[in-house]
């Protein structure tokens, strides 16, 4: 959604339902995003089947054949309009937990594969903490969703790891995430060099991590480890989650 139609509809957006949906539809829209990033790994990463059904029109106007969808600057605007309008939408009393129909609008940043729709995940969830409604009778959970994501072979994807712990850091829920009971501060500072505490002083103490530290979900990468498996067994497998400058392994989901 452009920036001056979003500001227009905003002012005219004056019930918590009217701002509701003028979500929904920025959410929707802002699923497009990614499909103009540089990197082909994020473009092929995005759900092409869901940017159709929410805006056909501006994937209809792009010549993907051609190679002419990845655009560096409209990319990087598009995500700063983006984090520009969520912004605009909490500071107007945009409520996330507020569904229009059967569903929540803030789950369509599970499709939107770009930095910026973690940033805006990472802008509500400390305003509002993690979406979560009543809908049809039954509780509709943003973490219970994306962590049912992970375990059904989303497990490679960058972008819903880094989603999934963004929200372990402000859910109170079990995350199943296993923290290295044998990290020193001085471990994790990349011009020391230590991986282990057999040369650090005696002074030093163990570092107590908790998930709280994925809101800075940036220093962060993982790797994907596969397990043996038996016969009618669904696929096994182990992240292991490191901190990005030291390389140190500071946790495992599985």
């Amino acid at each position: 959604m452009e920036r001056t139609a979003f500001l227009n509809r905003l002012s005219a957006a004056v019930t918590p339902d009217l701002l509701a949906e003028l979500a929904e539809e920025l959410f929707e829209d802002a699923c497009n995003i990614s499909f103009y990033s540089p990197e082909e790994s994020q473009r092929s990463a995005s759900p092409k089947w869901w940017a159709e059904y929410a805006a056909p029109s501006r994937i209809s106007s792009r010549d993907e054949e051609d190679g002419e969808d990845d655009d560096p600057e409209l990319f990087s605007k598009l995500q700063d309009e983006f984090l520009l309008c969520v912004r605009d939408l909490l500071d107007n009393g945009w409520d996330p937990n507020r569904p229009v129909g059967n569903s929540l609008p803030v789950f369509d940043l599970q499709y939107g594969y770009t930095d910026a729709h973690l940033e805006a995940a990472k802008m509500i969830f400390d305003r509002h903490g993690l979406p979560a409604a009543e809908i049809d009778g039954s509780i509709c959970s943003f973490f219970g969703w994306i962590g049912t994501k992970i375990d059904y072979n989303y497990y490679n994807s960058d972008f819903l790891v880094r989603m999934y712990l963004l929200c372990c850091a402000y859910t109170d829920e079990e995350t199943f995430l296993h923290f290295n009971s044998n990290l020193y501060v001085e471990m994790l500072d990349q011009n020391c060099c230590y991986t282990s505490s057999v040369c650090l002083s005696p002074d030093s103490h163990p570092l107590t991590l908790t998930p709280e530290i994925f809101k800075h979900f940036d220093q962060f990468d993982f790797m994907v480890e596969m397990l043996p498996q038996e016969r009618g067994q669904c696929g096994c497998w182990k992240l292991h989650i490191f901190d990005r400058e030291s390389k140190i392994e500071v946790a495992t989901y599985e």
